[in-house]
């Protein structure tokens, strides 16, 4: 399950995630970069050095507030 992801698009191998990752967790495969998932610690380095806004945060907010609106339904029955 990853939190961080690339857009294989606007990847333009420019390196600049590999460089700035402190725990080497991307790998380039047929010219695009890779996140490592079991070696990310999603610290977020690749975001803020990517020129092309290749990557995306994965976000579950909108299921977490689904989930809490139906504990709270099922508490006030």
């Amino acid at each position: 399950m990853s939190v961080i992801n690339f857009k294989e698009a606007n990847c333009r191998n420019c390196y600049k995630c590999i460089r700035y990752c402190p725990v080497k967790a991307i790998k380039v495969n047929n010219e695009q970069a890779e996140i490592l998932d079991y070696l990310c610690i999603a610290c977020g380095r690749c975001l803020n050095v990517c020129p092309q806004n290749a990557k995306t945060v994965r976000s579950d907010i909108e299921k977490v507030k689904a989930f809490i609106k139906k504990v709270i339904k099922l508490f006030l029955q």
